[in-house]
């Protein structure tokens, strides 16, 4: 799911500060986008109108946590409780006593939608009070697995993420390269296969990839893809024909992670025509190769397992770093504002 834009959280306060009710369109808030709506039969746009017009100054803290989580891509949330049923939200009934949790845990706080923030560190700020149930489910829609979100009448939650999502860069359209562009994106990455043969650079082999298609000589890279810092670079050129140019190309750039497959003096030899061609010898040393984490992998499916085991241990490293950075942040702020 796409993140909502700083735009549009510093609208919602800008209006909110001058006691207006904020006018957004519902394409800006992904979880109420029609796409996200066509997917979830209970949640409407009408559901967004109502809790819009509930927002006043109070929520203005909520926001402003959110803008600061997504300025620093901290791995945080803007949540929607939305109420259908403001009854039986708050009733004592516990609806389906074969549901083991539901029996114990009692009705909402209360019967009012509104907005809340959450973060991967279970962090929350509301407006509105919430009980241990409401938290079990604010929780639940941000950090996962959402199992939880319809569980109690009358209520169910939403919520977009304020972090940008990773992409998977694919140099190479053999078949590690299929299984791993299915792996990523299961995993929540986009992913971007490269490769100068459009007849293994398929909609059939790559139906989830965006699919960049190159000159023979892969002179064209620079000029067709653009890499940032939530780039994950893997090279599995096939016949690593053109790992030279594509670890060359990555490390040079922003890309947070940049890995090669082949084995130790394949690898060697990589290395040493980098340098030869002005590579910087301490750029090199970041590079992950052999890249993935070290299992018994033989077959493609599995080569592409262990490169996804590892992305998604530097995904979650890095993620818990701008977790931290963040609420240092936040306490240093709140220190100043005592």
């Amino acid at each position: 799911m796409d993140m909502i834009a700083k735009t549009t959280i510093q609208h919602m306060i800008d209006a909110l500060e001058q006691g207006q009710t904020p006018e957004v369109d519902p394409e800006e808030i992904p979880c109420f986008s029609k796409a996200a709506l066509a997917e979830n039969p209970v949640v409407t746009e009408q559901h967004l109108e109502e809790i819009l017009d509930r927002l006043t100054k109070a929520d203005i803290p909520t926001l402003k946590r959110a803008l600061v989580s997504l300025e620093h891509d901290d791995q945080a949330w803007l949540g929607f409780k939305v109420v259908t049923d403001p009854a039986a939200c708050t009733s004592d009934d516990p609806g389906d006593e074969d549901t083991p949790i539901s029996s114990d845990w009692g009705p909402s706080e209360d019967g009012q939608s509104c907005i809340f923030f959450a973060n991967e560190g279970k962090d929350i700020v509301c407006s509105r009070p919430w009980n241990k149930r409401d938290r079990f489910q604010m929780l639940d829609i941000t950090r996962g697995p959402s199992m939880h979100k319809d569980q109690f009448a009358g209520v169910t939650w939403v919520s977009t993420p304020l972090f940008a999502t990773q992409r998977v860069v694919i140099y190479g359209a053999g078949d590690v390269s299929v299984a791993l562009a299915r792996y990523a994106h299961d995993c929540g990455f986009d992913t971007l296969v490269v490769d100068d043969d459009a007849s293994f650079l398929s909609k059939e082999r790559f139906a989830t990839s965006e699919r960049v298609l190159l000159s023979e000589d892969w002179s064209d890279l620079p000029e067709k893809v653009e890499l940032t810092a939530n780039d994950y670079c893997v090279c599995v050129s096939r016949g690593h024909i053109h790992d030279v140019a594509t670890v060359a190309f990555s490390v040079k750039s922003p890309a947070a992670y940049v890995g090669m497959m082949g084995h130790p003096a394949k690898n060697k030899d990589v290395f040493d025509k980098l340098v030869a061609h002005g590579v910087d010898e301490e750029a090199l040393k970041g590079v992950h190769a052999p890249i993935g984490i070290k299992i018994a992998d033989k077959t493609p499916a599995e080569i592409a397992i262990s490169i996804i085991a590892e992305l998604i241990d530097v995904r979650g490293k890095t993620r818990k770093q701008a977790a931290a950075n963040v609420a240092a942040l936040v306490s240093e702020q709140a220190a100043r504002n005592r």
